[in-house]
């Protein structure tokens, strides 16, 4: 479980910093030339678009990386570091959920002939998730 939270916590604060650093970078903008027209006359108005990704994206865990990857126009370093933080994450997830679900049983000796017995395993039932943990002495 440490392992999972810690990968996918890596990966994701990486996601975050290269956020960060696009944020701080000038936005590319296109102008461009739009007719608009009112009650008896018509006129061409100049507007202003954003053309680079919105990186916000990046902050959220998992899916940011494929998000800006989709919406993004990158270059072709940046999709492989783009991909490599969405996989960092998915694995994180994955061990993390793995760690979580993988049943165990711990044996911690009290007293002479006494032992207690502590397990953990994941809870499913219609109306959510949990975490189940039982024992025995």
């Amino acid at each position: 479980m440490i392992a999972g939270a810690s990968t996918l916590g890596g990966f994701w604060v990486a996601s975050a910093v290269r956020g960060a650093t696009l944020s701080l970078a000038q936005p590319e903008v296109r102008i461009r030339m739009v007719p608009q027209c009112s009650q008896g006359a018509c006129f061409v108005v100049l507007r202003h678009e954003r053309t680079s990704a919105n990186p916000a994206s990046l902050l959220i865990p998992l899916a940011g990386p494929w998000i800006h990857l989709g919406t993004g126009r990158p270059t072709a370093a940046s999709a492989v570091g783009l991909s490599l933080l969405g996989a960092g994450q998915a694995v994180g997830l994955g061990m993390l959920l793995g760690g979580i679900a993988m049943p165990r049983q711990v044996r911690v000796p009290l007293q002479r002939g006494q032992v207690l017995q502590v397990g953990a395993a994941p809870l499913v039932t219609p109306g959510g998730l949990g975490l189940s943990i039982n024992g025995s002495l």
